[in-house]
């Protein structure tokens, strides 16, 4: 026990020397600085490998580890914080307040729960974002189009995708990029392909491909320089690949 208890002030952060340290003191017959150590380990890693594995061996350590959970559980979100300001994500908030409360019930009884809850909105794969409804906006244009969000944590996601089409064939090239107040500028998905628009031609239907966005199309994409993918898509949803 002695051993356990300096490997904790040696590394205080490291939940597996608590949980050591917790089936040490339970095999000296003190319950209640097992239940302690147990705790402490679920501060710092509560769905752990290491807690999970050593609380069904630590029955009697169980009525005063629970104890413990009553009042060291304050599972936070921060839905409203983090959940975009739009009509969506309001809704958004709605599952992430729900989530919120089933992970502090899952705490309090000593079971595995989310310690963090994802509340953005995705750039659109078809359509456009309105203002309002959508944390942000788009520009679209025959040729070119730019979808902009804005996160709840004040990151920002942008889309952006350039081509023409001629007949029911169009060509485009387009990049995503982010914007993180911690993390700075990045870019991904850098690629393009070929659209084949399936559809009788119309003046609609070709309204539909310019803006990059064909009803029914088989398309050929490569993102990131990976190998080509050949997806057919009806309103961007896919309904085959190869």
């Amino acid at each position: 026990m002695e051993h356990g208890a300096r490997a904790t002030e040696l590394a205080p952060e490291e939940p597996l020397y608590w949980t050591n340290l917790a089936r040490s003191t339970a095999a000296a017959g003190d319950a209640d600085g097992a239940a302690a150590a147990l705790a402490r380990a679920h501060l710092l890693e509560p769905n752990g490998l290491a807690l999970l594995e050593t609380l069904p061996m630590l029955p009697g350590a169980a009525p005063g580890y629970s104890r413990a959970l009553q009042t060291q559980c304050d599972v936070n979100f921060r839905c409203q914080e983090i959940c975009p300001r739009s009509i969506i994500g309001g809704l958004m908030s709605v599952t992430c307040e729900i989530e919120n409360s089933s992970a502090q019930i899952a705490c309090t009884e000593g079971r595995p729960y989310p310690t963090s809850y994802r509340c953005e909105e995705d750039l659109p794969e078809y359509g456009i974002l309105i203002p309002g409804l959508n944390s942000g906006f788009s520009v679209a244009v025959p040729g070119f189009s730019a979808h902009v969000l804005v996160q709840g944590d004040g990151s920002v996601d942008v889309r952006v995708e350039a081509g023409a089409s001629i007949g029911p064939v169009g060509g485009y090239l387009r990049a995503d990029g982010h914007y993180d107040p911690s993390g700075g500028v990045s870019f991904d998905n850098p690629g393009g392909g070929v659209r084949v628009n399936l559809l009788p031609n119309s003046p609609a239907n070709q309204l539909a491909s310019d803006l990059g966005h064909p009803p029914v199309h088989i398309e050929a994409e490569t993102l990131n320089g990976g190998p080509v993918q050949i997806n057919g898509e009806a309103y961007n949803a896919g309904l085959l690949s190869f």
